[in-house]
């Protein structure tokens, strides 16, 4: 598929493709010119695995950067603190991404609340929704999408959706919801047990 023209999107959610093959993909990805929305799933790991190491984070933040792409969508991602690092440097410099959906991922420690960080310097994402696998958004996490909140001049709709039982408490939320008040930007926000694709 490298340098091929004619393709605008590219979708693996029927095939999905293995951890190890994430940096090849991405690095033939971003050779398409015209590319403008990606679905990405990626195999689960096994349960006996231990996180892996991913050692080409470059590709993918090259790839975030490509000047068409405007559309991602990453299902089932084992997002290790490197790719976390890569998607957040995406969006802090270069990306024109529009909408980003995280779906079914699974975050390292800080992970989340690194990528809602990069939000406040970023101006082109439209639409963020995130949902992770485990229950791995915590108060740093909305502090850091607060924080995004108040400056960010782009994101219109925000969903974040819960796949486990452990639901964030009032206190949790407290500075999320006061970002909310102090910003007339955003016009859609959800946050539900199941966050929709």
């Amino acid at each position: 598929i490298q340098y091929h023209p004619a393709i605008t999107r590219f979708d693996t959610s029927r095939a999905g493709f293995s951890f190890e093959n994430t940096a090849t993909l991405c690095s033939a990805l971003t050779t398409l010119t015209n590319l403008e929305s990606v679905l990405l799933t990626q195999h689960p790991l096994k349960r006996d695995e231990g996180i892996p190491v991913f050692r080409f984070a470059e590709s993918m933040t090259e790839f975030l950067r490509a000047p068409s792409l405007r559309i991602v969508l990453l299902k089932s991602f084992c997002l290790t603190s490197s790719l976390c690092q890569a998607i957040a440097k995406a969006l802090r410099q270069g990306s024109s991404i529009t909408s980003l959906v995280l779906s079914q991922c699974s975050f390292p420690e800080g992970g989340s609340e690194r990528i809602a960080s990069a939000l406040k310097e970023n101006a082109t994402l439209v639409t963020f929704k995130i949902t992770p696998s485990q229950d791995s958004i915590n108060e740093a996490f909305y502090d850091a999408m607060a924080a995004s909140l108040l400056s960010n001049s782009a994101l219109q709709e925000l969903a974040i959706g819960y796949t486990g039982a452990i639901y964030p408490t009032s206190g949790c939320l407290s500075s999320f919801f006061l970002a909310l008040v102090m910003t007339k930007k955003l016009r859609k926000l959800h946050v539900t047990e199941s966050c929709s694709v």
